[in-house]
């Protein structure tokens, strides 16, 4: 893998820009095919398996007191099930983030957007066709905000109001 952080100016404060990349071949795994929906198989690979991951981040200050932290992530993990190459299920490709914290006078204010792109389901073509499901999991937004407040010099304490999950 590789890892690459540049920092320089924007909106004249520092910030920073994160690039990853890294790749894994695995040769010798314990597979969970979970691929016929009457059994759950588990074997030794017997092909390729491998994981390509990239990540970008940037984090920054607009304006005084605002950090903001930008990211996205491509997953690519496949997997060899009953000889045909595969997207190991359930592990979405495509994840985004932003995170805005703003903080003055003791408050802080926090709010943080997760994205989660859709995910390979195991088939399920072997069910009647009632129970049958999508090939794919939707994508989803996760949100959560919390505000803080801290009180006392002597002996600090927080206080917080927040919410996870809100959509």
């Amino acid at each position: 893998g590789i890892s690459v952080d540049q920092k320089f100016k924007l909106f004249n404060h520092d910030a920073l820009l994160s690039l990853d990349y890294f790749r894994n071949d695995f040769d010798k795994q314990v597979v969970a095919d979970l691929e016929d929906v009457r059994q759950v198989k588990f074997y030794n690979l017997a092909g390729k398996s491998f994981s390509n991951s990239f990540q970008a981040e940037i984090n920054f200050e607009p304006v005084r007191k605002l950090e903001v932290r930008l990211a996205y992530r491509f997953f690519d993990v496949k997997a060899t099930y009953s000889d045909e190459l595969l997207q190991k299920p359930f592990t979405a490709k495509h994840r985004a983030f932003a995170n805005l914290a703003y903080s003055v006078s003791g408050w802080k204010l926090d709010y943080t957007i997760n994205y989660n792109g859709k995910k390979r389901m195991p088939s399920t073509q072997g069910n009647p066709f009632q129970y049958q499901r999508d090939d794919y999991s939707p994508a989803f937004l996760l949100m959560n905000a919390q505000i803080s407040k801290t009180v006392g010099k002597k002996h600090p304490m927080d206080f917080y109001l927040g919410g996870e999950n809100l959509t």
